[in-house]
């Protein structure tokens, strides 16, 4: 069994072509590999956010209802200062 140069360049040709397949495949698998490693870290850092941003909502929330009582007992206050002054002073002149 004799092998031609045709034969042999073919035979070489072939395996040049499945290298450089496998080469490309695998460059390819990295370059996707990494830009996914990528996106990952930025939908963590999203998700992070989003996590922050309830937190601050809620704080926020309870920081309102706290200034609403306050306000209210500042409310009562006044009025109830109000109605001792009123009683206090009757209008008759006398201090």
């Amino acid at each position: 069994m004799s092998f031609s140069f045709e034969m042999v360049l073919q035979i070489v040709i072939q395996a040049v072509s499945i290298t450089a397949v496998v080469v490309t495949v695998k460059c390819n698998q990295r370059f996707f590999d990494e830009k996914l490693t990528n996106l990952e870290k930025k939908q963590d850092k999203h998700n992070c956010l989003i996590e922050r941003m309830v937190r601050v909502e809620q704080s926020c929330k309870s920081a309102h209802h706290r200034i609403d009582e306050t306000k209210n007992t500042l409310e009562g206050l006044h009025e109830g200062n109000s109605v001792k002054r009123s009683c206090h002073y009757s209008g008759s002149g006398e201090d």
